[in-house]
């Protein structure tokens, strides 16, 4: 397939639109960014640069392992729920689920179609 001078023209065009440089900020735009960014940097990084890395405390280093207290709550949870399964004897979770599980239709009004069903049947 050829192309023609007029379609080479408008590809050259179009790739040299995309060749041009980008322009360079100011000087002074750039130290306005900088001190804008200066001025969002948490205060204890900016003591953790000073004077070292603060030592945490025993509670603090855990929640910052584990994410926070947020996810250290659903930790212990699921720990303490693991800890009464594995010491819960069968039969109790057994009574347990057998007892979430049961349901007894009665003489309820919502379930007088279900009946009249039950009874053709």
């Amino acid at each position: 397939m050829k192309t023609s001078s007029s379609e080479d023209q408008e590809l050259e065009k179009f790739f040299a639109a995309l060749r041009r440089e980008a322009p360079v900020p100011s000087k002074e735009l750039a130290e306005e960014i900088l001190r804008d960014a200066r001025a969002l940097v948490p205060i204890r990084e900016c003591a953790e640069k000073k004077s070292g890395p603060a030592k945490l405390g025993i509670w603090e280093f855990i929640l910052s392992v584990v994410g926070g207290p947020i996810p250290a709550a659903a930790l212990a949870a699921t720990v303490l729920l693991g800890i009464g399964l594995g010491y819960g004897t069968i039969d109790y979770i057994a009574e347990l689920a057998a007892a979430q599980t049961e349901f007894e239709i009665g003489d309820n009004e919502i379930f007088a179609a279900l009946d009249e069903l039950l009874a053709e049947v």
